[in-house]
């Protein structure tokens, strides 16, 4: 994208883009037109261009996303499991291991990892994500 900054070529790559026929195709590069943009001194030059170009929805974007944030409750789910085992002084216990696998929600794991530091014993674990006590 050279001379990004210039409305010229902004609207040179939007006739471009536009002509493709490919609608997949089309939005992902759209969609690396729209990274591009937050890193340009002048992104408001490539705002107006990029009108139309139905980029809302990337498949190749998606797929970092959904990555970014299964690695996200991977790493939330790991921060629940030390925090409890440092406060139970044992390991957590299979049927709450299970539990927390299922949860992929990112603000939910986040608030049981907040939680945790309330719980004293595994029958309030289990109340906290939602289990009934053994």
């Amino acid at each position: 994208m050279g001379n990004a900054t210039d409305e010229k070529i902004a609207q040179r790559w939007q006739q471009l883009v536009l002509a493709e026929k490919d609608d997949r195709l089309r939005r992902n590069i759209g969609a690396v037109a729209k990274v591009f943009l937050e890193l340009n001194d002048k992104p408001q030059v490539w705002e107006s261009v990029m009108e139309g170009w139905n980029v809302i929805k990337s498949p190749f974007l998606e797929s970092i996303r959904a990555d970014g944030r299964a690695d996200g409750a991977a790493a939330l789910r790991q921060a629940l499991y030390s925090t409890l085992e440092q406060i139970m002084r044992a390991n957590t216990p299979e049927d709450i291991r299970r539990q927390v696998e299922k949860e992929t929600d990112l603000t939910t794991l986040s608030k049981w990892c907040g939680d945790a530091f309330r719980c004293t014993t595994w029958d309030a674990v289990r109340a906290l994500i939602g289990l009934t006590a053994n």
